[in-house]
C-alpha cells in the first residue's frame, strides 16, 4: 500500500526544515502532562509535554506565548484502540501485534516493517503542523518487554538500534528535535540522533549511570520517578549524584501536572552536585549564516588633462651654391676657331642600383637616372668669388685642358665608345643660371653619379691634355718648317 503526503504538508516541512531546532540544555526545568489538560496558569516549568493527538494546535499556540516549549508524545511501538488512525495501521497485514499486558488499550507493533514508516511519518508531520517544538516517540524498547519476548521472531536490541537510529535522523530532516524514550543502554549507540532523552524510573533500577557519556555532551536528561519523594529519596540522592539529570516526582502516581521537581542539594544535602554543564552546539545543527550586504556609493571624478600644443611652422632656408664653370676655347695658332659652348644633351637613363636612396630622402626602390630638373624660379645669384687662375709656362692648350670639365660616361660604364672627344661627349656648362641649377641638383639627387662623372671628367681631361700635347707638338714642328 503506497501512503503520500499532501501539499500542505510538504510545505510545512520545508518551512521547518529553514529554523533551527529547538536544542534544550540541563539547566531547563521540565514537566510532562498526560491524560489530563494542562493547566497554563498554574505551570512553572519552561519545558511541557502534552499528548500530540489530545491537544489542538491552539493550545501550544497559547503555551508558547506564556514563553512555554512544547514537546509532542506519541507511541512509536504501539498503537491505541482509540486513536483515529488505527484504522490505518490495522490495513498494513501483520503490523499490529498481541495486546500490552500493563494497557489493555494498547497493542504492539513491529516497527521493522518498512509499511510503517510512512505512517510514523505522519504523526512527526502532525507534530509539525501543530507547531510543536520537539516529540517524544514511547515504547521503542521493546526489545526489553516480555510480552514483546514471546514472540517466535521476537524484536532484538539491534532491531531497536536500527530503528531508533532512523527514527532519529528522520525528525531531523523534518527539522523537529526529537528525544529518546528509555532505552538507556543503547544511548551510546544512537545518542547523536537525539536531541535528549526521557526516563522513567531508571534510579530505581540502578540504571541511571548509562547516561553518563551522554550527559557529558551537554545534552538534558529528563527523568520520572513516581510516588512520594520520601519514598524515592535515598535512590534519587544515591542515583543522581554528580549526574545533571532533570528529575521530575509525580507525587499521585500517574502523569498529571502535579509533581514535585527534586534538587539534589536541597533534598539530599550540600556534599551533593548535581554535575549540570552547559550544553554545546550539536554537531548537526545548521550554523546560522546572517550575510550583511553593504550599499557602497561610489562616485568617480573623472580627471580631463588639457594639453595645449602650439603649433610651429618651420621655415627652412635652403642655401645654393652655384658654382659657374667658364670653359675657354682651344685656340690653335693657325686656325683659331670660336666655339660655343654646347648644353647637355638628352641622354637615355639607364637602370639604377636597386635600393638605393639619395640623402635625406624617403628610400625608394628605383631611382631614375639623369631626373630632369623641376622647373625653378631664378635664384638670385651672386657671382662666386673666384681666384686668379694661376699662370704657368705652359702653353695656352694646357690652360684649356685644365679648365675644360667634361662629363664622360654618366652610367659609370668605362668602355672605348664612351671616351670619344671631349667636346662630343662631355657637358659643357655654360655661366648661365639655369645651367648651374640643373647640375647642383643633379649633384644633390643623384650622389654616386657625381663620383662617376667627376672620374669621367678626370679621365676625359687626361685625354684632352694627351691631344693638347700632340697638337702643340704639331704646331712646333710646322712652326719650324
Amino acid at each position: 500500500m503506497k501512503y503520500s503526503l499532501s501539499l500542505a504538508t510538504l510545505a510545512l516541512l520545508l518551512t521547518s526544515c529553514a529554523q533551527a531546532r529547538f536544542q534544550p540544555s540541563q539547566h531547563d526545568s521540565f514537566n510532562i502532562v498526560l491524560r489530563e489538560k494542562v493547566k497554563i496558569s498554574s505551570l512553572k516549568e519552561k519545558i511541557v509535554e502534552i499528548d500530540l493527538a489530545d491537544n489542538s494546535a491552539s493550545v501550544i499556540e497559547e503555551l508558547h506565548k506564556h514563553g512555554k516549549k512544547v514537546i509532542c508524545y506519541f507511541s512509536g511501538g504501539t498503537v491505541e484502540d482509540y486513536r483515529d488512525y488505527v484504522k490505518d495501521y490495522n490495513k498494513v497485514d501483520g503490523l499490529v501485534r498481541n495486546r500490552y499486558g500493563a494497557w489493555a488499550q494498547e497493542r504492539f507493533i513491529d516497527y521493522r516493517r518498512s509499511e510503517y514508516k510512512p505512517l510514523i511519518k505522519q504523526r512527526i508531520s502532525e507534530a509539525i503542523r501543530k507547531k510543536c517544538d520537539a516529540i517524544d516517540v514511547d515504547n521503542v524498547d521493546l526489545y526489553q518487554v516480555s510480552d514483546v519476548k514471546k514472540w517466535s521472531d521476537k524484536i532484538e536490541r539491534d532491531d531497536a538500534i536500527k530503528f531508533t537510529s532512523w527514527l532519529g535522523q528522520t525528525a531531523h530532516d523534518m527539522g523537529i528535535s526529537i528525544g529518546l524514550k528509555n532505552c538507556l543502554d543503547i544511548i551510546d549507540s544512537v545518542g547523536k540522533y537525539y536531541d535528549f532523552a526521557i526516563n522513567e524510573r531508571c534510579h530505581e533500577r540502578g540504571e541511571c549511570y548509562w547516561y553518563k557519556n551522554y550527559l557529558k555532551t551537554g545534552k538534558p536528561v529528563f527523568g520520572i520517578a513516581y510516588g512520594s519523594l520520601e519514598s524515592n529519596r535515598s535512590r534519587l540522592c544515591k542515583s543522581l549524584n554528580g549526574l545533571p539529570i532533570t528529575m521530575v516526582v509525580k507525587t499521585t502516581g500517574r502523569l498529571h501536572q502535579q509533581q514535585v521537581n527534586f534538587d539534589i542539594k536541597e533534598h539530599c544535602g550540600s556534599n551533593y552536585s548535581s554535575g549540570k554543564v552547559d550544553p554545546p552546539k550539536p554537531k548537526d545543527e545548521p550554523k546560522k549564516t546572517t550575510t550583511t550586504v553593504k550599499k557602497t556609493t561610489t562616485t568617480t571624478v573623472k580627471k580631463t588633462t588639457t594639453t595645449t600644443v602650439k603649433k610651429t611652422t618651420t621655415t627652412t632656408v635652403k642655401k645654393t651654391t652655384t658654382t659657374t664653370i667658364k670653359i675657354n676655347p682651344v685656340v690653335t695658332p693657325s686656325a683659331p676657331a670660336k666655339q660655343t659652348p654646347t648644353y647637355p644633351t638628352k641622354q637615355t637613363p639607364s637602370k639604377a642600383p636597386v635600393n638605393q636612396a639619395p640623402v635625406n630622402q624617403a628610400p625608394v626602390n628605383k631611382a631614375p637616372v639623369n631626373p630632369v630638373p623641376a622647373k625653378q624660379e631664378p635664384a638670385k645669384q651672386e657671382p662666386a668669388k673666384q681666384e686668379p687662375a694661376k699662370q704657368d709656362k705652359e702653353e695656352p692648350v694646357k690652360q684649356a685642358e685644365k679648365q675644360a670639365p667634361v662629363v664622360d660616361n654618366i652610367d659609370g660604364n668605362d668602355n672605348e665608345e664612351n671616351q670619344g672627344s671631349g667636346a662630343a661627349a662631355g657637358i659643357a656648362v655654360s655661366g648661365s643660371i639655369l645651367g648651374a641649377a640643373a647640375v647642383f641638383v643633379f649633384l644633390k639627387k643623384n650622389p654616386k653619379k657625381y663620383e662617376n662623372i667627376k672620374r669621367g671628367i678626370s679621365r676625359q681631361a687626361t685625354t684632352i691634355k694627351r691631344g693638347a700635347s700632340t697638337l702643340s707638338r704639331r704646331v712646333t714642328t710646322r712652326g719650324r718648317n
